[in-house]
């Protein structure tokens, strides 16, 4: 199956990996929402920077959860 980030590179403890609207990408334990104007934590998550490469494409369509 194609993903849109190398979850090789990723700690074990990320569960989500999305894009912002600047380009930065960022690794995350719960799933961020979007506001339409950005990603915004939920609940007691912890966001941290991402050595993927950005999502090539629309910010709002970067989330993706680590498959089970």
């Amino acid at each position: 199956m194609e993903t849109k980030y190398d979850w090789s590179v990723v700690s074990e403890n990320t569960n989500y990996i999305f894009t912002d609207q600047d380009g930065d990408v960022f690794e995350s334990d719960f799933e961020p929402e979007n506001t339409g104007i950005g990603w915004r934590g939920t609940g007691c998550s912890s966001w941290w920077f991402s050595t993927c490469e950005p999502f090539k494409g629309n910010w709002e369509d970067s989330l993706e959860e680590r498959i089970k």
